[in-house]
């Protein structure tokens, strides 16, 4: 069963009450990474915005949008005081975010592996490991 896609919402910093950018993405963590290394080009770059203060999650790319569009507009101030609501101290969540990422992959990962190691054939093919894309890949055949 494939995950749903999540959808985000997220407001970058150039540092603490800096210039803010708000976005929409479904890969948050690809996104702020590019972000960070200048390879979007415009606004974010030539201010040097790329500090993670915000991030909120949907399940509907309508909603998302819709969120992206209305913190847009937005004043400045409500923008700040939505951050401080959640990160009073303006720190980067790119690194907790990685983390939180690294948690859940290797959660997933022991999932699918107990569920197919079960079988003694899940086992042989366990030890005997898949490799996909030069990473070792599951006996069932998921992309965790």
């Amino acid at each position: 069963m494939k995950d749903q896609p999540v959808y985000s919402v997220y407001i970058l910093a150039s540092k603490a009450y800096g210039t803010l950018y708000v976005g929409v993405t479904n890969d948050l963590i690809r996104r702020v990474g590019d972000h960070k290394v200048g390879a979007i080009l415009g606004f974010t770059k030539r201010y040097g915005v790329n500090r993670l203060v915000y991030y909120e999650y949907h399940f509907d790319i309508a909603a998302a949008i819709s969120r992206e569009k209305q913190l847009k507009r937005w004043r400045r101030e409500w923008k700040i005081s939505l951050i401080e609501e959640e990160n009073p101290g303006w720190v980067d969540l790119y690194t907790n975010l990685i983390a939180e990422n690294k948690k859940r992959t290797r959660w997933k990962r022991e999932l699918c592996l107990n569920s197919t190691a079960r079988s003694e054939s899940g086992a042989r093919r366990l030890r005997r490991g898949r490799v996909l894309r030069g990473r070792l890949r599951p006996p069932c055949g998921c992309a965790v």
